[in-house]
């Protein structure tokens, strides 16, 4: 086939039960429902969007794996586009049988772009070294998970770009001193594979970046579009030409740190009296559904199971944290049990909830832990507090020791004279940027609230402070104002065995109800953008 880029982000691809009229009829038996006869499923997919062409074409191939746990399993199902289009309808092979539902079972779907034959993979990985080659290198992966069969299933794919994304354009003001030179990338790893049941494309472990030679020089301008593994990187090198030349550039990639799975870079450079100079962008929308790469991607933790149902205070903070336009928010709910969840692209993790979710086995609550083993940032507040031990940030012995409210509690106003706010312990930290010192002032007297205090401290002497800080690997940065030695907000700092977390168990914090006029949310606002922006440079830094 054609070598070509899909852009579908959110590429919705249409399930629709297909039986016919001898197999309408459905017989239940015992518990799993079994089906009289298996009812067969006819794929479809809507309008994508591609690099060149904007359609989809015959001889196009997707990889279907389903299973209901129980009779119905199917492994990497080969189905390709009957007619070109800019939608089309998918069938199996050739001699191959088509997926069905063989009960009424739920039942979970994989699918992956471009489709690779068995014998072609290594333990279900695509193998490509990008520097050799681009042909069949835009991995898309998607998955639903526990689909309820009906007598018609609909089930709806989101693709997701598993690769980034480089565009290179060079302008060249020396004409014909350039032509026919070789552009060259230094600094990035091309060896690796796409895994078709993960979605996780990576570059090989333990290998050495290489020289990826992307084309050559034509006249005065040069452009270049390609994908790359997923990587850390803290710089790259441009170079025109070879040695003798003396034409490259190495670009620092600062906050940028790494290269992410679904995002776009642009690097722009100019060849202007025997030099060159570049410089990286990640703004620009060159590629439709592609993401901004400034924009970070972070994740957040609710208890509901979905973002759309989330109520009170999970809703109050959710709904603010998506209205900044400085992240690209990806909400999971803590009893997720998808398998193959794997939050090592976001930026950081914030887990914020109104009920203690400490007790709950799921795999999001895996994924969290693993997260934070592997070097990921954690900001924990409100009831995700009791969570701490559960994910590795604490240890039971250094549990919060001083915890009062509950969420049945009766929402009323402050009821002593005064306001709620952070006493800070610590002025200069980062997380208290822009804000009045000392004390920050959160809520007005008249704020309707649940106060809940998840912290430590409350008969603390500077002794048991002082061993606390020492034994949880952490700072303090600030307490109750009635409480010397207690402790409220603070730092468990990054070490080569963990990330770095941001634990608020402060009763200021909460966002339910908080409006202008009973509550300073500006503040509110700016120390949680500290928060996340801090977190997101110690993962940057990190690498």
């Amino acid at each position: 086939m054609k070598t070509y880029f899909l852009a579908i982000a959110a590429l919705a691809m249409s399930f629709a039960a297909c039986t016919n009229e001898e197999e309408e009829q459905i017989f239940r038996n015992g518990e799993k429902g079994t089906l009289e006869s298996p009812v067969a499923i006819d794929f479809s997919a809507g309008i994508t969007t591609r690099v060149i062409g904007n359609e989809w074409e015959t001889g196009d191939f997707i990889g279907i794996s389903a299973t209901d746990g129980a009779d119905a399993n199917y492994t990497n199902v080969k189905y390709e586009v009957a007619e070109s289009g800019p939608s089309a309808t998918f069938n199996t092979a050739n001699g191959i049988n088509s997926i069905c539902y063989k009960s009424e079972n739920a039942m979970s779907f994989k699918a992956y772009y471009p489709y690779a034959k068995d014998n072609e993979m290594s333990e279900g990985k695509i193998k490509r070294n990008t520097a050799q080659t681009q042909d069949k290198v835009d991995f898309l992966w998607a998955t639903i998970e526990n689909k309820p069969y009906s007598a018609e299933p609909k089930v709806n794919f989101t693709f997701q770009h598993k690769m980034a994304q480089i565009n290179v354009k060079i302008t060249s003001g020396v004409g014909d001193a350039t032509n026919g030179k070789s552009v060259v990338i230094s600094g990035l790893k091309h060896d690796g594979g796409f895994d078709t049941q993960t979605g996780i494309a990576a570059p090989n472990t333990n290998i050495n970046a290489e020289d990826w030679t992307i084309g050559e020089m034509n006249s005065q301008d040069f452009s270049y579009t390609g994908l790359i593994y997923p990587q850390n990187a803290l710089s790259i090198t441009l170079k025109v030409g070879d040695g003798n030349d003396d034409l490259k550039t190495t670009l620092n990639l600062g906050n940028i740190g790494k290269f992410d799975a679904g995002y776009k870079y642009t690097i722009t450079a100019t060849v202007e009296d025997g030099k060159i100079n570049a410089h990286i962008t990640i703004n620009g929308n060159i590629i439709e559904d592609w993401k901004d790469g400034s924009i970070a991607p972070i994740a957040f933790i609710g208890d509901a199971e979905t973002a759309e149902m989330l109520e009170g205070e999970g809703k109050a903070a959710y709904d603010w944290l998506v209205s900044n336009s400085q992240y690209k928010v990806t909400y999971f709910s803590i009893n997720g049990n998808d398998a193959t969840i794997n939050l090592e692209q976001y930026k950081m993790i914030w887990a914020h909830f109104d009920k203690d979710n400490s007790s709950i086995t799921s795999e999001v609550n895996t994924a969290i832990a693993n997260y934070y083993i592997s070097g990921g940032s954690v900001l924990a507040s409100r009831d995700a507090m009791y969570s701490l031990i559960g994910w590795g940030i604490i240890s039971d012995s250094n549990k919060t020791n001083w915890n009062f409210g509950n969420s049945t509690d009766e929402r009323k106003p402050i009821d002593w004279e005064g306001t709620q706010g952070f006493t800070i312990t610590q002025t200069n930290h980062k997380l208290f940027d822009n804000l009045p010192a000392d004390y920050i002032l959160i809520h007005q007297r008249e704020y309707p609230c649940i106060r809940k205090m998840r912290g430590w401290g409350e008969n603390y002497t500077a002794d048991d402070l002082e061993n606390w800080e020492k034994t949880a690997g952490a700072q303090r940065l600030a307490r109750d104002g009635g409480k010397e030695n207690s402790i409220t907000i603070a730092e468990i700092f990054k070490t080569t065995g963990h990330g770095c977390a941001i634990i608020i168990g402060d009763p200021s914090f909460e966002w339910y109800g908080s409006t202008p006029d009973n509550s300073n949310i500006n503040a509110l606002y700016t120390f949680t953008t500290n928060a996340i922006n801090y977190l997101i440079n110690q993962v940057t830094q990190q690498q």
